[in-house]
């Protein structure tokens, strides 16, 4: 996990440099851009990268909307258990997406910097209460001896580069996001910022959970810390962060599509129109396959780990040897820059077979919602 978050904050801060490289050589690119990431690609190496992107962005905007509606649904679900009500996830799926319609409809992430606040306090907190509740069962003395054999597999090994990759994805974000700051030159350092506060949540998590349920954890930490009056807190504090990530991480694609359609850029039928499709192709995805951990290992295995770990330094290698070959290089960074490259084309092939794999693998098949 440290090593991929490393490569990842290594790679997003790229894609912030090259950004400040295109707007240096191509002053047109200092207007609002809708869709920066394929302008990127496009400047680099022309038409096929600039559709390869927009493409990959596409599917993981899809993916990740449809795990991140699948796991609000599943929460709710669980939090109103003991209150006998019989409304199911695949129900407050729909619930959920009628709900988020409207917010998807705003402009792009500077309208809505709240959501991006919002979503850290919550993670935040959620981190400390399942670390905190993680080394309360073990203390408790009321749960067997977890089984932390390591028994790695290269299909668990590629199921989790995915899960992993997923995690710190956002980099098609990125681009969009840099676009609205005031100090676009600052990006690369709030890309590393914002990594490190990442990993620094994410780590204890982590440890504690394996080190106190072993491989009994199960795909939401949330399920296998004992339940109490925070883990329900946590609950809702995840689930709340699920919902205002959804909004921001959904709209660079969806701006992206709208460009494609010559949309104009501002609010009108055809926004709503297109988002609300959008939406609810994410819907039914999540009603057909319902098992949100299957989503997220796919998605991270191919569209994020092109879009965190292969395209920013191959467009930045391109963009230095091209527009700024006075400069070239140190060779530290061109060699680490290519092991990133590497690592993302293997690690992302094998993963995405990994988890296809496991998607369509014998007693892995649920039923969809729409089926009596």
């Amino acid at each position: 996990m440290l090593v991929l978050c490393v490569n990842a904050t290594f790679s997003g801060a790229h894609l912030g440099l090259c950004w400040a490289i295109a707007e240096k050589h191509y002053p047109d690119l200092k207007a609002h851009v809708r869709n920066p990431y394929s302008t990127l690609g496009e400047k680099a190496y022309g038409k096929w990268l600039s559709v390869l992107i927009s493409i990959a962005m596409q599917i993981e905007l899809i993916g990740t909307g449809t795990v991140f509606l699948l796991l609000s649904a599943q929460i709710i679900e669980t939090l109103l258990l003991p209150y006998n009500l019989s409304v199911n996830a695949c129900i407050w799926l729909l619930v959920l997406a009628a709900l988020l319609c409207p917010a998807m409809w705003l402009g792009s992430p500077k309208d809505f910097w709240q959501f991006g606040v919002g979503a850290l306090l919550t993670t935040l907190t959620t981190c400390i209460i399942a670390t905190v509740e993680s080394i309360n069962d073990a203390s408790s003395g009321l749960l067997p001896p977890p089984d932390t054999s390591v028994t790695l597999t290269p299909k668990s090994f590629f199921l989790g580069f995915g899960v992993i990759i997923f995690s710190f994805g956002g980099a098609s974000t990125f681009p969009t996001i840099q676009n609205d700051m005031r100090e676009r030159e600052k990006f690369p350092l709030s890309v590393v910022i914002a990594f490190m506060a990442i990993i620094a949540m994410y780590l204890p998590v982590t440890a504690a959970g394996f080190a106190v349920y072993g491989h009994s954890v199960q795909s939401s930490i949330l399920n296998s810390i004992s339940s109490g009056p925070a883990v329900t807190a946590a609950q809702i504090l995840i689930a709340l962060h699920l919902l205002t990530a959804f909004v921001i991480l959904t709209n660079p694609a969806t701006q992206n599509i709208e460009y494609l359609l010559n949309i104009p850029h501002k609010f009108g039928w055809k926004r709503c129109l297109v988002r609300t499709c959008v939406l609810l192709l994410m819907v039914f995805i999540g009603e057909s396959v319902r098992d949100f951990g299957k989503v997220l290992a796919l998605v991270g295995g191919s569209c994020t780990t092109m879009l965190n770990m292969v395209f920013p330094p191959i467009i930045f290698l391109k963009f230095k040897a091209t527009l700024e070959s006075e400069s070239p290089v140190p060779l530290w960074r061109k060699i680490y820059l290519i092991a990133i490259i590497s690592i993302g084309v293997v690690g992302g092939i094998a993963a995405t077979y990994s988890a296809i794999l496991d998607i369509v693998g014998p007693g892995s098949f649920r039923r969809p919602c729409y089926l009596p």
